[in-house]
C-alpha cells in the first residue's frame, strides 16, 4: 500500500537512483588519490626512508597514465590535485542534479497525493464526515502526506545510497586489505538483529503518536472554529484543561519514542567507534608485518567509513519507514472508503429571473456498484 501511492513516478525515481549510484562510485575513488599520492612519496628517495610501498592503487588506468606522464615528483602531485579537483566538480555537479531531482520528485508526488486525497474527501458521504474528526482529516492531508512522500522520495533513495555505498566501499577496500572488509562487515548481522527489534518496537509507538497527535489536532481545530461559542459560555477553562490532557498524551508518546531512539543510536555509535579502533589496530599490525603500507592504511580508514556509517544509518531508514507505514495506512484508509461522486447535473431556469441554475444530484450508490 505504501509503494502503490508512488505510481507514475518510476522513471524519475530510476534516474535519481542512477545518479546516487554514480555519486557513490566516484566518492569511493577519492581516498585512492590520497593512497596514490602517499605511495608516490613513499617511493621517492629521501622522503620516507625504510618504508616500503605495498600493493597497487585501484584507480582507473587512464588516471595512472596521466599521473605518470612525468617522473618529477612535483609534476605528479600537481596532476593528482588537478584530477581530484575535476572529479570533485563532476561529483558535486551530479549531486546537485540528484538533489534537485529528488526535491522535484517529492513535491510532484505530494501535490498529486494531496489533490487525490482532498478530492476523494469531498466525494465522501455525510455519514462519513459526521463521524470523522476534522482535525484528523487535516493531519492526514498535510503531515501524513509529507511523511509518506518524504520516505518514498528521500529514504527509498537512501536505501539505494546505502547499498551502493557498501558495495563500492567493499570493492575498493578489498584491493587494499580483504581482511578489513570481513572484519567491518561482521557487524552487519548484529546491526540487522538490533534494527529488527528496533523496528518492531518503534512502529507501534509511532502509531500511538499519530493517534494522539490526531486527537490533539482535533481539539485545536474545534476550538479555533468554535472560539465564539466557547467565549459565549465562558468555557475557556474546560477547553484549556482538555487541551492539556491531549497535549500530555502526545508528549508522553514522543518521550517513549525518543527513549528507544536514543538507546538505539547510542548502541550504534558505540559499535561504529569500536569498529574504527579495530581497523586502526589491524592496519598497524598489517604495516608491521609488511602486508600493508601507510598509504593503504590512510585510504582504508576513509573507505571504512563507507561501510560503517551506512550500516549505522539503517536505523534512520527503519525509523522513517515505520512512520511512513503508519501515515500511508491512514491515507489509504480514506482512499479505500467508498466515495459518492456527482453523477448528474440538472439544468433548470428560475422563473421570472431569466437565470440558469445547475443543480447537481449526488449518487447514493458507492463507486463500482451498478444501478
Amino acid at each position: 500500500k505504501l509503494f502503490s501511492l508512488a505510481k507514475g513516478f518510476l522513471l524519475l525515481f530510476l534516474v535519481a537512483a542512477l545518479l546516487t549510484i554514480f555519486h557513490q562510485y566516484t566518492y569511493s575513488n577519492v581516498p585512492l588519490f590520497t593512497q596514490y599520492l602517499l605511495k608516490t612519496l613513499l617511493d621517492h628517495p629521501g622522503i620516507a626512508p625504510g618504508n616500503v610501498s605495498v600493493g597497487e592503487v585501484n584507480l582507473p588506468r587512464f588516471l595512472i597514465l596521466f599521473f605518470e606522464r612525468d617522473e618529477e615528483i612535483l609534476s605528479i602531485i600537481m596532476r593528482i590535485a588537478i584530477a581530484l579537483m575535476v572529479l570533485q566538480v563532476l561529483r558535486f555537479s551530479m549531486r546537485f542534479i540528484e538533489l534537485w531531482l529528488k526535491g522535484a520528485l517529492q513535491e510532484k508526488l505530494a501535490e498529486k497525493m494531496r489533490i487525490r486525497l482532498y478530492s476523494h474527501i469531498q466525494d465522501l458521504n455525510y455519514a462519513y464526515h459526521n463521524k470523522s474528526d476534522s482535525g484528523d482529516l487535516i493531519q492526514r492531508v498535510t503531515s501524513d502526506v509529507e511523511t509518506t512522500t518524504g520516505f518514498l522520495t528521500g529514504r527509498m533513495l537512501d536505501v539505494v545510497h546505502l547499498f551502493s555505498t557498501l558495495f563500492f566501499g567493499a570493492y575498493q577496500l578489498i584491493f587494499i586489505n580483504p581482511t578489513m572488509v570481513w572484519v567491518t562487515l561482521a557487524i552487519v548481522p548484529i546491526v540487522g538483529l538490533a534494527s529488527s527489534i528496533y523496528f518492531v518496537k518503534i512502529e507501534k509507538i509511532f502509531d500511538d503518536i499519530e493517534k494522539t497527535e490526531s486527537k490533539m489536532m482535533t481539539v485545536v481545530q474545534e476550538n479555533l472554529s468554535g472560539s465564539r461559542v466557547v467565549r459565549a459560555f465562558a468555557n475557556e477553562a474546560f477547553e484549556v484543561e482538555k487541551m492539556e490532557v491531549k497535549n500530555t498524551e502526545y508528549r508522553d508518546a514522543l518521550k517513549r519514542a525518543n527513549k528507544i531512539v536514543a538507546i538505539y543510536w547510542g548502541v550504534m555509535d558505540f559499535i561504529a567507534i569500536n569498529q574504527y579502533l579495530v581497523i586502526i589496530a589491524l592496519g598497524v599490525y598489517s604495516v608491521q608485518n609488511g602486508t600493508m603500507d601507510a598509504a593503504g592504511v590512510a585510504a582504508s580508514l576513509a573507505l571504512i567509513g563507507m561501510l560503517i556509517w551506512p550500516i549505522r544509518g539503517l536505523g534512520r531508514i527503519i525509523n522513517d519507514f515505520g512512520k511512513a507505514l503508519v501515515a500511508s495506512d491512514r491515507i489509504n484508509e480514506i482512499l479505500s472508503t467508498f466515495s459518492y461522486p456527482l453523477n448528474s447535473t440538472i439544468i433548470t431556469s428560475v422563473a421570472g429571473l431569466g437565470q440558469i441554475l445547475a443543480i447537481r444530484s449526488i449518487s447514493s450508490i458507492p463507486i463500482g456498484v451498478a444501478h
